[in-house]
């Protein structure tokens, strides 16, 4: 979109592009490779945009293997599978550790709730007992209040 070519060589850095070759300022539209024959011959690419072609001549040292550098590759992608695979693993556990929870918070709750609903008749009347209680003490403390105002104890 930015109308430039990002070069990445992953056995030096693979966290951003080594080279980035600007070819215009609209987006890119295509690309081809040369097909590659010959190893003494020019690798190239064609870029092209709504209006122009470009063509590189890529340099020998991003188109030939260095020394064990295929293998390195090939290592190093495997531990990035690897990688990935683990963090997947890893995230289905945990969905499965949460819901796990969440499944033993809902069997609390429901049993609360069944405590709650299963109460027996002599604790229904006990339940009462105490809030008609505890109206008598609201209304005692109302009155004792009201007679210390009436005393002007500055209550």
């Amino acid at each position: 979109m930015s109308g430039s070519i990002d070069i990445w060589d992953l056995s030096d850095q693979s966290h951003k592009a080594s080279l980035i070759e600007n070819t215009s300022s609209i987006p890119i539209t295509s690309m081809v490779f040369q097909p590659h024959g010959d190893i003494m011959t020019e690798q190239k690419l064609a870029v092209g945009d709504v209006g122009n072609l470009h063509i590189y001549i890529i340099p020998k040292n991003l188109v030939n293997q260095a020394g064990r550098e295929y293998d390195n590759m090939r290592k190093f992608l495997e531990r990035e599978e690897a990688r990935v695979k683990y963090f997947h693993e890893r995230r289905e556990k945990l969905e499965a550790l949460v819901n796990a929870q969440d499944r033993q918070n809902q069997t609390a709750a429901d049993t609360d709730q069944a405590d709650t609903k299963g109460k027996t008749v002599e604790d229904k009347d006990n339940d009462k007992l105490d809030a008609h209680l505890e109206d008598i003490y609201q209304k005692l403390e109302a009155e004792c209040l009201e007679l210390l105002k009436q005393q002007g104890s500055g209550y």
